[in-house]
């Protein structure tokens, strides 16, 4: 099986290295780098993010909405339980993040990779996921629900008990993942075909 094309974030090689806190004052962040932060608690809308690297930080109870994340990769971040609803993220890359409760509902996806991330419980419902890819991680009990797929991939997931009602599978592939106790709804709904 031929894998999907992603487009990666374009990062410039020398990111500003940052010991201020994240967020910044301001509405915007840009070309930056936040190694090993813990973000304190911030409740936030319309922040911009853009060309950033994120390596080892922890979002504690983070609370976003109406965020937009640009050419942005968060490295081995713990973004448990954060609330990001509503957020959007335009070529992002996820590697082996912690996203356990996560609250991504009604956010936007174009050209994003979640690679051996642990996003059990994560609720992703009514989103936008286009061009996106989950490879290797565990997404037990994730909710899809309401979802808009266009080109999506599950490859080698945990995705037991995950639930995607209401959601169009037509053309999603789960190729080697676990797919026990699947949750898509009616049979007539034609969901999943």
């Amino acid at each position: 099986m031929r894998k999907m094309e992603i487009t990666p974030p374009s990062l410039p090689a020398d990111l500003e290295e940052r010991d201020a806190a994240f967020p910044p004052a301001g509405e915007e962040v840009a070309g930056r780098t936040f190694r090993r932060q813990v973000v304190p608690p911030h409740a936030r809308e319309h922040l911009w993010v853009s060309g950033c690297r994120f390596v080892g930080c922890s979002f504690p109870a983070s609370e976003l909405h109406a965020a937009h994340f640009t050419d942005t990769l968060f490295s081995r971040c713990d973004l448990s339980n954060v609330k990001w609803a509503g957020c959007g993220f335009q070529r992002v890359v996820f590697d082996e993040c912690k996203l356990v409760g996560a609250d991504f509902s009604a956010a936007s996806w174009s050209h994003v990779l979640f690679e051996g991330c642990r996003a059990g419980w994560a609720n992703f419902s009514e989103g936008r996921f286009r061009f996106v890819r989950f490879a290797g991680g565990e997404l037990r009990g994730g909710v899809f629900g309401a979802c808009r797929f266009d080109r999506v991939e599950y490859a080698r997931c945990d995705l037991t008990e995950a639930e995607f009602r209401r959601t169009q599978l037509r053309g999603v592939s789960f190729a080697d993942s676990d797919i026990r106790g699947l949750r898509v709804g009616e049979v007539a709904s034609f969901e999943l075909t």
